[in-house]
């Protein structure tokens, strides 16, 4: 079978979702190519040796203003990616496609129509809201006419109309909420299930599958020697890694490194692009690295802080190593809500510039239950191994026997 696999490429996460999915089809035989934006996170994809379709992206700032106006896409630029994408399909002609956070091929593919499998996440369906009844109280990290008690992605503040219009105007008058929108025949969730405590008793449809937590991290042949300059730099201090990231707000990083970073722990600070921020105050206690393998300096840290991004999350939940959570938007409002329901997080919402962090720190440190339930959490994560490949397996036989139908 020949699957196409549409990418949000300027999310590192998404991006590698979508790689990690196609390795593993490739594995069974099947023909895959991709299709996402022109930037530095596509050659994830091409140093693999798969072919690479470019197309117009969303500029990350301009994402993030119409996300916060509700709107996510104006109808100008919606119709420029589904028919960018539309050519593409046709040339093609894919068996199946695969959409890792690219939100106009849940249009283009229903236009063309071609079976879609969605990579989502738990707030997309409103299984979430029924089960979490989650309570709004603080809505600056939602669109504006967010409700207070949401009962789907639409009640957050989403406005699918621009997407309802298109798929209208080619003759899907059934598809008016993103609630219905980002839903197709097969929804994968590459989540913990206990990130959120209610929902391991919630009852999900058969159209949805909780793959198990995601993990990713740049591939480096020197682990050995990484490590041991992590251990040397530590040396019997704690150790506080602080990463935002590749879609995190830098300006609060920015904003911790320059007023609030403690002088008595020793600070490895990485993600995208950060090794170009300065700060001789606390340049001996110090570390700026753009590339780290997370999973040896996650064996090593004492506290992450963090803007809640799910990869971020995983890879040191995983380690036991309990979470400070700066958020940025809903997705990682959503994340971090679940470490403080779980024990293992702390959420600063206001103003980090009136937040002692030190005083957080501490607090974390010296208080056992955050470190306890870590570790308790990070057990979990042995139920599920190797998420990617089950996933794949599961395309495998559900599209095969459609087709062979």
């Amino acid at each position: 079978m020949t699957f196409l696999i549409f990418i949000y490429s300027d999310s590192i996460a998404d991006t590698s979702r979508g790689l990690f999915i196609g390795k593993e089809l490739t594995k069974l035989n099947h023909k895959v190519k991709f299709a996402g934006g022109e930037n530095e996170y596509k050659n994830l994809i091409t140093k693999e040796g798969y072919y690479y379709y470019s197309l117009p992206e969303m500029p990350l700032e301009l994402a993030r203003k119409l996300s916060k106006e509700g709107v996510v896409f104006t109808y100008k630029i919606l119709t420029e990616f589904v028919k960018s994408e539309l050519e593409i399909l046709e040339k093609e002609s894919p068996d199946v496609c695969i959409s890792s956070f690219r939100l106009s091929s849940y249009v283009s593919t229903r236009i063309a129509k071609i079976p879609l499998i969605s990579i989502g996440y738990y707030y997309w369906y409103k299984e979430f809201y029924s089960t979490i009844k989650p309570f709004i109280y603080n809505k600056k990290y939602f669109p504006k006419s967010c409700k207070d008690n949401p009962q789907n992605i639409d009640q957050l503040g989403f406005n699918a109309y621009v997407f309802a219009r298109l798929l209208k105007s080619n003759g899907f008058k059934e598809f008016t909420t993103f609630d219905r929108i980002l839903r197709t025949d097969l929804n994968i969730i590459l989540d913990l299930p206990g990130l959120f405590p209610r929902l391991e008793n919630c009852d999900w449809p058969s159209d949805i599958y909780i793959a198990g937590p995601f993990i990713w991290e740049p591939s480096f042949n020197n682990h050995d020697e990484i490590e041991y300059e992590i251990i040397k730099f530590k040396k019997d201090q704690k150790l506080i890694a602080i990463s935002f990231g590749s879609t995190g707000n830098k300006r609060d990083l920015e904003i911790i490194l320059k007023n609030r970073l403690p002088n008595q722990y020793k600070i490895i600070v990485y993600g995208r692009n950060v090794s170009k921020i300065q700060n001789e105050k606390n340049s001996e206690n110090c570390k700026f690295i753009d590339m780290i393998p997370g999973s040896i300096l996650a064996k090593h840290t004492d506290i992450i802080i963090c803007h809640g991004g799910i990869g971020t999350i995983y890879q040191y939940l995983e380690n036991g190593v309990p979470i400070i959570g700066i958020p940025w938007d809903y997705e990682q409002y959503f994340n971090i809500t679940g470490c403080v329901e779980n024990g293992v997080g702390i959420l600063v919402e206001n103003n980090i510039m009136k937040k002692n962090i030190e005083i957080i720190l501490k607090s974390m440190l010296f208080k056992s239950s955050y470190q306890n339930n870590a570790k308790r959490i990070s057990c979990e994560f042995k139920t599920y191994h190797n998420p990617f490949k089950n996933v794949s397996e599961l395309i495998h036989l559900r599209y095969l026997n459609n087709k062979a139908d």
